[in-house]
């Protein structure tokens, strides 16, 4: 993506349209090398939203790739079944919080070294509105 369509996307979407002095920051930011992704706070990754907010790494689109891949096959399936799943070193969540999101009769357990990321996991399952009854979030 431009430069400027990445500004023009911040003015709109995380600014209302405003050039007020934290979006001329953000741009500022951008322009120091900043991802924009930690600066929008936010990504979209398989029709989920994951927050950004405490700094996980950003979702790598191979692995979009990959996880697409995976739920279609699985959508795809004449075979009838209900997951359980693990994500082991989840990081921001973004695989696990994808399969909840797109196969609604799935369970995950999550599991993240570093508590930080344990949170920022917890941040992203209730911003898509994923049952906590389907998921734990574990740190270990």
């Amino acid at each position: 993506m431009r430069f400027e369509d990445k500004v023009e996307i911040l003015r709109k979407k995380k600014h209302q349209g405003r050039e007020t002095e934290a979006f001329l920051a953000d741009v500022k930011s951008l322009t120091d090398g900043e991802a924009f992704e930690y600066l929008m706070g936010e990504v979209l990754f398989c029709n989920a939203v994951i927050n950004l907010s405490l700094r996980p790494m950003i979702p790598r689109p191979e692995t979009e790739f990959w996880v697409k891949r995976a739920i279609e096959e699985i959508k795809n399936s004449k075979t009838q079944y209900v997951l359980r799943c693990l994500d082991l070193f989840s990081g921001s969540g973004n695989v696990g919080i994808a399969v909840l999101k797109n196969l609604p009769e799935s369970t995950m357990d999550m599991i993240e070294l570093d508590p930080k990321l344990a949170e920022q996991i917890n941040i992203s399952i209730i911003r898509n509105n994923i049952r906590k009854t389907r998921t734990r979030v574990l740190t270990g």
